[in-house]
């Protein structure tokens, strides 16, 4: 099996918040504390935009499903929508009273979630209204994901827990805890039937979403784990760590395959291709990285 290459790598006056690839593979956009997002071309690294109007870093990145649209997250509070080829703003979604540091849209494309340092989760439709505001965390909000089907979504706080609520009855269906510590990331696999979660406590915990319950602990970071994503396919995870690495795993056994080494500190940021065939990492190193990780999906 042949190992991951690095594709690319893009480099910012800044800490790089958060990274995505477009949903045809073409582009990349990143958030950096340099108070706005940029967009870059995949295959020549060739800088193609500032999308400028936030007043603080960006923390978090991205793309509608059908890619003419991006949100981004920031730390001045907003969440900002662009369109992609226009390079054109569209709106500004303000409600959270604290930094933005998480952003995803439905699989449907529907609604815009975010989590913000002020401890809510809210949705937004594409248009960028408010829809909903969930309350019940006791800290920071640093990480969220939807289920496949759109029907749930999975947060991550610092308050050591991670939640699960009903997207349609904006309620929360279960709360998860195990972590001695915060948690920073959390993912939902491809087929929604698994839930991975980092934490302080430099562990990967594995959960089933349905039954609330912890299916396996493994700790192969040597410091927090601050970010995960399944692939498509839903075979492999990715983890980042604050020890500068990515593992990539085998779900089925829970086992780290490969280790990715590049980033030079934090791992803040981690987004597989729509097809799985490429990864893209964001660090506090200021780089941006693109992974072919085709041989292992």
């Amino acid at each position: 099996m042949a190992s991951p290459d690095l594709i690319a790598s893009f480099t910012h006056g800044n800490a790089v918040y958060g990274a995505a690839l477009s949903p045809d593979g073409q582009i990349v956009a990143t958030g950096c504390l340099s108070h706005h997002a940029e967009l870059w071309d995949v295959t020549t690294s060739e800088h193609l935009a500032s999308l400028r109007g936030h007043g603080d870093g960006v923390g978090a990145v991205a793309f509608s499903p059908d890619g003419k649209h991006l949100v981004t997250a920031g730390l001045d509070k907003v969440l900002r929508l662009w369109d992609v080829e226009g390079r054109a703003l569209l709106a500004t979604l303000a409600g959270h009273a604290n930094f933005v540091v998480a952003t995803e849209y439905s699989p449907q494309g529907e609604l815009i979630a975010s989590g913000s340092y002020d401890g809510t989760v809210k949705f937004w439709d594409n248009a960028g209204n408010p829809q909903a505001t969930l309350a019940g965390h006791t800290a920071p909000v640093f990480g969220i994901s939807f289920a496949r089907d759109g029907q749930r979504l999975a947060s991550a706080s610092y308050d050591n827990s991670v939640r699960i609520w009903d997207v349609a009855k904006k309620k929360q269906l279960h709360e998860l805890r195990s972590h001695v510590g915060a948690v920073e990331c959390v993912a939902f696999s491809s087929e929604s039937n698994l839930i991975a979660s980092g934490g302080t406590d430099k562990t990967v915990r594995f959960w089933h979403p349905d039954e609330a319950v912890q299916l396996a602990v493994v700790e192969r970071h040597t410091k927090p784990v601050k970010s995960a994503a399944f692939s498509p396919q839903g075979n492999l995870l990715a983890t980042g760590s604050f020890d500068s690495t990515i593992k990539l795993w085998d779900v089925a056994t829970r086992r780290v395959i490969e280790t990715l080494r590049g980033h030079k500190n934090t791992i803040y940021g981690l987004r597989f291709s729509s097809d799985g065939a490429k990864l893209i990492s964001a660090s506090f190193d200021r780089t941006a990285k693109v992974w072919d990780v085709s041989a292992l999906v």
